[in-house]
């Protein structure tokens, strides 16, 4: 009958030794498992970044177009007061071989 309760007595501390041990481990994946959910938390969803990026080259495109007109614009009004500048040196050239 002893040996029957010293059985029994290692059995129910191993019990308590292996509860434990499962404890610990139990601990340490709920802790990687908020270490993942606070990693998640850090990156951007993927149809969010679609989005955004849409919008970003949205408005890159338009800059472009805007900034391609102003410099179109530019262009042309150098060439016409280049046009206007010649003829008017041509006008004061002519009118003094008049005189």
């Amino acid at each position: 009958m002893e040996k029957i309760d010293v059985r029994l007595d290692a059995m129910d501390e191993a019990l308590v030794l292996r509860t434990g041990e499962l404890e610990k481990r139990l601990e340490g994946l709920n802790q990687l498992r908020a270490d993942v959910v606070k990693d998640r938390e850090q990156y951007l969803r993927q149809e969010v970044y679609n989005i955004k990026t849409a919008q970003y080259d949205s408005w890159i495109t338009n800059v472009n177009n805007r900034l391609t007109i102003i410099e179109t614009r530019a262009i042309v009004w150098t060439g016409a007061l280049a046009v206007i500048f010649i003829i008017v040196q041509l006008l004061l050239h002519y009118l003094n071989i008049v005189k």
